[in-house]
């Protein structure tokens, strides 16, 4: 046969459609000079996952030594079952695997007979095995001084139940207005 002419093709228009309809694609122009419009439907709307946070807290003063944990005493806000703790425990237990916000808040404060200078370290442990970057620390050089403490670190949660404790190294010293609050991030 004889040599035609050359054929071209265009994206035209892009539409997005309804949730749950066919995707199409229709020629507005003609053969020859093809015009392609498609239409691609949305996805669903999704849904946010359920929030899953604890806090816990300390009210009234309390001594630590070395290799004791930071008690809390209360219970604050709370969502979902992930996370869990038992009011006058230093345990808090993670109960479903993902990744998990962990912010720690202190005031410490020198016991007066210690011996000074003081060193007193505050660091977060994982079923028994520090946490590296979860701590906080503080040299204490006059008896009766205070200091505010704190850290915050995202950590990995593969097996349950996985257990958190904030342990002290150092002292002895008194401690006051702990708090923990341990966030559910999202899935591993």
């Amino acid at each position: 046969g004889s040599t035609g002419s050359a054929a071209t093709v265009q994206v035209g228009t892009v539409t997005t459609g309804a949730p749950g309809t066919s995707a199409s694609v229709s020629n507005s122009g003609t053969n020859q000079n093809a015009i392609l419009d498609f239409v691609i439907p949305s996805g669903q709307t999704g849904s946010a996952p359920p929030a899953s946070f604890l806090t816990a807290y300390s009210v009234p003063s309390q001594s630590g030594t070395s290799g004791s944990p930071i008690i809390f005493d209360r219970n604050g806000v709370s969502a979902g079952t992930s996370i869990t703790h038992a009011s006058n425990s230093p345990s808090v237990v993670i109960n479903k695997t993902g990744y998990y916000g962990v912010s720690f808040n202190v005031t410490v404060s020198a016991v007066t007979s210690s011996t000074l200078p003081q060193s007193v370290q505050l660091y977060l442990q994982q079923n028994g095995s520090t946490v590296s970057g979860a701590g906080a620390s503080h040299n204490f050089r006059s008896s009766g001084e205070n200091e505010s403490l704190s850290f915050y670190l995202t950590i990995s949660v593969q097996t349950t139940p996985a257990t958190l404790t904030v342990m002290i190294n150092g002292g002895p010293m008194t401690y006051s207005d702990a708090s923990i609050t341990v966030n559910r991030l999202g899935n591993i």
